[in-house]
């Protein structure tokens, strides 16, 4: 199993700053300075078991590495909600109402793998996850930022899980697809996400996705894991979502263009 990060530490916590550049709108004008301003700063922790080196195959770990506002407005609700869904990436069969902190995931993650030894005496093989948050895409109205995971918990082959979240700036409050169109929106939505679909793997209005593509149905939908991007809408789709395993992650971006008739003017995505 290839290991993804490098760091040979038990418990590393870094921090580098760095800001959005003045960004862009749709038309290419500049966005003024003094209202994109954006900063970041990116912190990483990583914990093993019984110091072993990550880049051993049999090394159990885990390795967070993740962007918070700085500086920025309303960064403490954005914060609260990049960390919660961190969180739950990290601890997804959390059972108990109790809050945990990043560091105390790390730490439970760790003792499962431990307790799991202790029960299975024969067992050989290390655990890991990597879990990875950095902003996107941001400019005056919107900040898009994705969380990544990668793990192995000892089945057959290795997982991964990506989620995108969508900021409005103005209040700190999450994006969701209702949000940005007009009602009535969903066929035509759906038309150009199986137009984009179908063009970038080459198939016809007429091939079936179910033989071509591989998919389990001959159409692909809308979902709500997206990301608002400069050039378009992109609709992620992971493992097992609308295929098997092996057909791996399907990613659809649809250009403005194509919806801009059912994105109204109060929209929180009109920049």
């Amino acid at each position: 199993m290839k290991k993804l990060f490098y760091p040979i530490l038990i418990i590393a916590v870094t921090f580098s700053i760095f800001s959005c550049k003045p960004d862009t709108d749709k038309s290419g004008s500049n966005i003024s300075e003094s209202t994109s301003e954006l900063k970041f700063e990116e912190k990483t922790l990583l914990k093993t078991y019984r110091n072993c080196d990550p880049q051993n195959e049999n090394c159990t770990y885990i390795q967070i590495k993740y962007s918070l506002i700085s500086q920025g407005q309303h960064q403490e609700i954005i914060n609260s909600t990049i960390t919660d869904n961190i969180i739950s990436v990290g601890d997804p069969g959390k059972k108990s109402a109790e809050k945990l902190t990043i560091e105390e995931v790390a730490d439970k993650f760790i003792n499962e793998y431990e307790n799991f030894l202790n029960n299975n005496k024969d067992y050989d093989l290390g655990w890991m996850t990597e879990i990875q948050g950095k902003p996107e895409f941001s400019n005056t109205k919107i900040i898009c930022y994705s969380i990544s995971n990668v793990y192995f918990l000892g089945g057959a082959h290795p997982n991964s899980n990506l989620t995108y979240l969508n900021f409005e700036r103005k209040n700190g409050k999450l994006i969701y697809i209702p949000d940005i169109f007009s009602p009535g929106f969903e066929d035509k939505l759906n038309a150009a996400i199986n137009s984009e679909f179908r063009k970038s793997k080459n198939l016809t209005p007429e091939d079936n996705l179910i033989d071509k593509a591989g998919l389990f149905h001959n159409e692909i939908s809308y979902n709500n894991n997206f990301a608002v991007l400069r050039e378009g809408i992109r609709f992620y789709y992971n493992p097992y979502e609308i295929a098997p395993y092996a057909a791996g992650t399907f990613e659809v971006t649809v250009p403005y263009e194509l919806i801009e008739d059912i994105i109204p003017d109060d929209s929180p995505i009109n920049f």
